[in-house]
């Protein structure tokens, strides 16, 4: 047998040496004859040894284990980036860009039931019927009191077009009603909040770059405009990147026709590739504002890089994190994945996105985002320049041209344990007390602006949490007190009026937006201080 496969190998390499022979001529058959009988022996000792280990080793091991490890190993040599993904590892991964099957909910499980915290607007959950608050006790016919959050997937999510039967009991209902629901596939949102920020500031954060970000983008824009959005603040921070394609076209959303919007550079041929802006641009009249952090990266900073390089508008925050390296996937039969780095990705103006990692192990690498760093200095950093002659720096990730540093907050662990106990505190008081005083919830701007959280309602948080027996002392109340009530608040906004206005309450504490909404002056300086068609970079 091991014969007959070292024969057909050989035949496979003659045949390819007589190919390159005709093409090439002698000098390279040569090289490649030795190549190849060098790939053959290693290959060969790599069979055995891993035939000694399953034979000999002191304890039994899985051969597949030892396969898919050997594999990692001879990635390791190489950049941060190229990835090996076994079948289970790879089917998470793809959650991101491709979405999950199920039922299309989020849910936390609150005094030992399920409970819904959000229902996706399109999933088979919204069309059931199924609301924020509702209680989920039973799943196909099994009860699902006392079940762990992290076993609640295994029975919510399974194939699409599958059937799950579930259980719901509602503040209102006498008894639990019973719903068959359909599974479908459930798209993560790229785009997940977009509101006037100010009368006529458009706040739109994309989370990630997936294959709905184009028309959830060009979608939330739409939704703006008719409320009088005139300019427009775009958040990339924690935005870590996605795909290509999709950061190509919302970057071509904000320039005119025919700019570059960034340029790959590889090894092989296919690899070498211009991305040029059509002329579908939208909302070319209207200023902008990017907002970056050491998060931001890949896709992040290609939309960065080019409103940069263009003058299309201003970029503030931090340094993005310089991840500048392109990926191609390749699948493989038994569900496996690799992802291989095959070219580099470059600003319009020349600038190199990925930053050194040549003297730091892959953890190092990837923890970079959450040390703090001084992007004061530029002394070290190539020099290049826009279309209005602007210096902007290379060196890795892109260079903001409003330095602005987040205000760290600093949480203390006594608050941390607090909110994130099992007994879900927060959400059970809110729940209660807006059960009681249903006119909070008549309208969010009112809440937004006037609702506070008085001393009565903070008295009522306090005993509820300390009849429960929780180690929360006075003094802990005390001393987070300023922490509790905004918690609180957002909370509130939560359950009342849904995600987003969450998170609209959560930002009123973020000094970064802050700033960066005084600067729209200047952009749309930018934004008028020449015409795009006598706009040039260098070697373009």
């Amino acid at each position: 047998m091991h014969n007959k496969k070292k024969y057909a190998y050989v035949c496979v390499i003659t045949s390819l040496l007589i190919i390159f022979a005709a093409l090439f001529g002698r000098p390279v058959i040569t090289t490649l004859y030795a190549f190849g009988q060098n790939v053959y022996v290693k290959t060969k000792v790599w069979t055995l040894v891993l035939n000694k280990i399953e034979r000999y080793y002191l304890e039994e091991v899985a051969t597949e284990d030892l396969i898919e490890d050997s594999i990692r190993g001879m990635l390791a040599s190489l950049d941060p980036h190229t990835v090996y993904f076994t079948k289970e590892d790879f089917e998470k991964w793809k959650v991101d860009f491709e979405g999950y099957h199920g039922i299309g909910v989020t849910y936390d499980v609150i005094r030992n039931k399920i409970t819904i915290l959000s229902v996706h607007e399109h999933g088979p959950a919204f069309r059931a019927g199924l609301k924020p608050g509702d209680r989920i006790v039973k799943i196909n016919n099994q009860s699902t009191i006392g079940l762990k959050r992290e076993e609640v997937p295994l029975y919510l999510m399974g194939q699409a077009g599958t059937t799950v039967n579930v259980s719901i009991e509602r503040q209102e209902w006498e008894k639990p009603k019973d719903f068959q629901i359909i599974r479908q596939q459930i798209v993560t949102s790229s785009v997940p909040y977009a509101f006037l920020i100010e009368p006529d500031i458009g706040y739109i954060r994309i989370a990630r770059f997936t294959r709905s970000t184009e028309n959830e983008l060009l979608e939330a824009l739409a939704n703006l405009y008719t409320l009088g959005m005139k300019r427009v603040l775009l958040d990339l921070r924690g935005n870590t990147g996605g795909m290509l394609s999709a950061a190509e076209r919302v970057a071509d959303m904000f320039l005119p026709g025919g700019k570059v919007i960034v340029f790959t550079k590889g090894r092989i041929s296919t690899s070498v590739q211009e991305y040029i802006s059509t002329d579908n641009a939208t909302y070319l009249e209207y200023p902008i504002i990017v907002l970056i952090d050491h998060v931001s990266a890949s896709g992040s900073e290609i939309v960065a890089g080019a409103i940069q390089d263009w003058d299309r508008g201003l970029i503030v925050g931090t340094t993005s994190f310089g991840k500048g390296l392109v990926q191609t996937e390749f699948r493989f039969q038994d569900g496996s994945a690799l992802l291989v780095t095959t070219a580099r990705y470059y600003t319009p103006s020349g600038r190199l996105i990925q930053r050194d990692f040549s003297k730091l192990t892959r953890q190092e690498y990837f923890n970079d985002p959450f040390i703090l760093h001084d992007d004061s200095t530029t002394e070290d950093k190539p020099i290049f320049h826009t279309s209005l002659g602007r210096t902007v720096y290379g060196g890795g990730g892109i260079s903001p041209d409003l330095l602005v540093k987040a205000s760290p907050r600093t949480i203390t662990t006594a608050f941390r344990q607090l909110y994130g106990a099992d007994e879900r505190f927060f959400y059970t008081f809110c729940e209660e007390y807006a059960a009681q005083h249903p006119e909070i919830s008549e309208d969010f701007i009112k809440f937004k602006e006037s609702f506070t959280i008085t001393s009565p309602i903070f008295r009522q948080f306090v005993e509820m949490v300390q009849s429960s027996g929780a180690e929360f002392s006075g003094d802990d109340f005390t001393s987070n007190k300023s922490e509790i009530e905004f918690a609180l608040k957002r909370e509130f906004a939560f359950l009342l009026f849904g995600d987003e206005a969450r998170y609209q309450i959560a930002i009123q504490q973020d000094a970064q937006l802050s700033n960066a909404l005084e600067h729209f002056d200047e952009a749309e300086q930018l934004l008028k201080a020449k015409p795009f068609s006598e706009r040039m970079l260098p070697g373009h």
